[in-house]
């Protein structure tokens, strides 16, 4: 799926809303056993998307790849749960509708320079 600025705005407020405060988190689970920990990284890039594999062997599944993709899945690797991150790139495009902190820097997988992430915080009023 191909995220621009404008759909990022749309969607994180959304996503914080759904995936309840950590001081929330405990007074509404608390009669639950199941404890979901999810964690989210967005990037921004190119990338390819389709069917990708045999339409003679009847194995067509829709997918995205690319480096764009890659680097989202390994930064959602390093994400703790409760935390939507993003990198210094996507973090430009949005600084003006979203707070967010500086987290540090991650070394990725295949990559030769740390990369800045920062964990979006909530809107701006």
């Amino acid at each position: 799926m191909h995220l621009d600025s404008y759909s990022l705005m749309m969607i994180i407020p959304y996503m914080r809303k759904r995936l309840f405060t950590k001081q929330e988190l405990p007074v509404v689970l608390e009669n639950v056993d199941f404890k979901p920990k999810v964690s989210i990284a967005i990037n921004c890039g190119e990338m390819i998307s389709g069917n990708i594999g045999s339409a003679g062997l009847r194995r067509l599944d829709y997918t995205v790849i690319g480096d764009t993709v890659n680097i989202a899945q390994r930064l959602q690797s390093a994400t703790a749960p409760g935390q939507i991150i993003i990198n210094e790139q996507m973090y430009e495009k949005v600084k003006t509708k979203f707070n967010g902190n500086k987290v540090g820097e991650a070394m990725l997988k295949n990559k030769t320079k740390p990369m800045n992430i920062y964990e979006v915080i909530d809107r701006r009023p």
